[in-house]
């Protein structure tokens, strides 16, 4: 399917995973998947993306966040 790899982020502690993120791929990723229905994850999604690159968020927040 041409995914080289995937990075599972810790939802009740994202902070541990976005040092090594930042690191291990400065220029940042061509698209995105959340799952988590994390706010906070979902709101870090744009850090971590590529400029013009695809966040595609699957993972609903709670209504109050928005």
């Amino acid at each position: 399917m041409g995914i080289n790899e995937t990075i599972q982020i810790d939802k009740k502690n994202p902070d541990i995973h976005k040092k090594k993120i930042m690191e291990s791929y400065p220029k940042g990723f061509d698209i995105i998947i959340d799952a988590t229905g994390a706010d906070s994850i979902t709101q870090d999604c744009v850090h971590y993306a590529k400029m013009g690159r695809k966040i595609v968020v699957y993972g609903v927040c709670k209504e109050e966040v928005g």
